[in-house]
């Protein structure tokens, strides 16, 4: 929908802002189930509130900053995806290389998608975006649901 507005429309400039701050929720939710029943303890509590701050923090950043800094935007998104290495050592040991592959898998998916996205001049690039967030989403998905 958030595509199919016309450019300078309020409803398109809502929808960019929805759209933009359900990446926040989309990697947040993925850690949840992570953070409290792989990793556990204080360490997986902690990480998931700071993961959720950080998510309400860019959140309300898309939503209330005049200009949006879109390269600080996309190295959260990253920083955020990846944190999760440095609890490797407790996923590895608590969780099948099935559950660590389609992990894997998707963080690579959201990366390579996340480059694309940054080729702002290349033809399709947003188009690729999304193919590479499907992807990484399914991965990640699959990953939880059959074997977490």
């Amino acid at each position: 929908v958030y595509h199919a507005m016309p450019n300078q429309s309020s409803h398109k400039f809502i929808l960019r802002i929805i759209d933009h701050s359900m990446i926040y929720v989309a990697i947040a939710g993925t850690y949840t189930p992570i953070c409290i029943t792989l990793v556990g303890g204080w360490i997986g509590w902690s990480s998931m509130v700071v993961l959720w701050g950080i998510t309400i923090w860019g959140i309300l950043y898309k939503s209330l900053a005049k200009n949006v800094n879109h390269k600080l935007s996309l190295i959260m998104y990253l920083v955020m995806g990846w944190i999760g290495v440095l609890f490797l050592p407790t996923i590895i040991f608590g969780s099948s290389l099935l559950f660590m592959l389609f992990i894997l898998f998707g963080g690579l998916a959201y990366t390579i998608g996340a480059w694309f996205y940054a080729q702002k001049n290349r033809p399709y690039f947003h188009m690729i975006w999304h193919f590479f967030i499907i992807v990484a989403s399914v991965f990640h998905f699959v990953a939880i649901m059959y074997f977490m």
